[in-house]
């Protein structure tokens, strides 16, 4: 529905290693696979777009069972002084792609200051 701005995923990622030893220093499989349905809306109100995303799926690491993967996503965008625009973001992602634990997740808060150049 993009005059709402809601819109329905469907995201698969993979990759697979020619080299799997790395001794230990990093989350590195010989297959990693990983998909996930996730529903995102975007809204425009008084120069600001905010939009946020909800996803759940699995992801399948070489030699480790199947096991669940999540993501949340906000974000806003508007103007700040001039031309210059402020991001704020967050997000939580709950996969093991960086790392060889069932119980990985990542969480990140952000600002940035986007000036344009010309």
């Amino acid at each position: 529905m993009p005059s709402e701005g809601v819109t329905l995923q469907v995201r698969y990622r993979q990759y697979a290693s020619g080299k799997a030893d790395v001794d230990g220093a990093y989350f590195n499989p010989d297959n990693y696979s990983q998909w996930l349905a996730v529903a995102a809306i975007r809204k425009r109100h008084a120069g600001w777009v905010y939009s946020g995303a909800l996803g759940a799926g699995q992801e399948k690491p070489t030699g480790i069972a199947a096991r669940p993967s999540y993501l949340a996503e906000a974000k806003a965008e508007g103007p700040l002084v001039g031309k210059a625009r402020l991001v704020v973001h967050a997000g939580y992602y709950r996969a093991a792609g960086f790392i060889d634990s069932a119980a990985y997740a990542y969480r990140l808060i952000g600002a940035q200051v986007v000036l344009p150049l010309w």
